[in-house]
C-alpha cells in the first residue's frame, strides 16, 4: 500500500469511526491521480475528501449547517488539519473552530 492510501484509509477509518457514512461514505476509491473518500449524515451533509498527497487534502462538501459556507471546498497541508476540520466541523459541529483552521492559499 502506497503513502497516499496510507493516508487515505487513515481518513476513511476517521469517517467510518464517527459515523459521516448515513447514507453512504467510507470507502476508499482510486480516481485517476487521487484517492476519494466519501462521507455523509442523511439530509444535512454531503461530502468528499481528495488526498493527492499528504501536502494536498481537499475536503469539498454542501451541508446545511446554517454556521457553515453552504458549499465549500477548502484544501488542507496536512492530514492532522484534514482531520480536525471534520471532526470539528461535522463531528462536533464546532463551526467557528472548524472555520479556524489554516487552509492552503488560493
Amino acid at each position: 500500500m502506497s503513502a497516499r492510501q496510507e493516508l487515505a484509509q487513515r481518513i476513511a477509518n476517521f469517517i467510518l469511526s464517527n459515523e459521516l457514512t448515513t447514507p453512504y461514505g467510507g470507502d476508499v476509491i482510486k480516481s485517476g491521480n487521487h484517492y476519494t473518500i466519501l462521507f455523509s449524515k442523511a439530509a444535512i451533509l454531503d461530502g468528499a475528501v481528495d488526498v493527492y498527497g499528504s501536502k494536498f487534502i481537499r475536503i469539498i462538501y454542501v451541508t446545511q449547517f446554517r454556521a457553515m459556507p453552504h458549499r465549500a471546498s477548502p484544501v488542507f497541508e496536512n492530514e492532522a488539519n484534514a482531520i480536525d476540520f471534520l471532526n470539528k466541523a461535522f463531528v462536533l459541529r464546532d463551526f467557528d473552530a472548524a472555520l479556524a483552521i489554516p487552509t492552503k492559499a488560493k
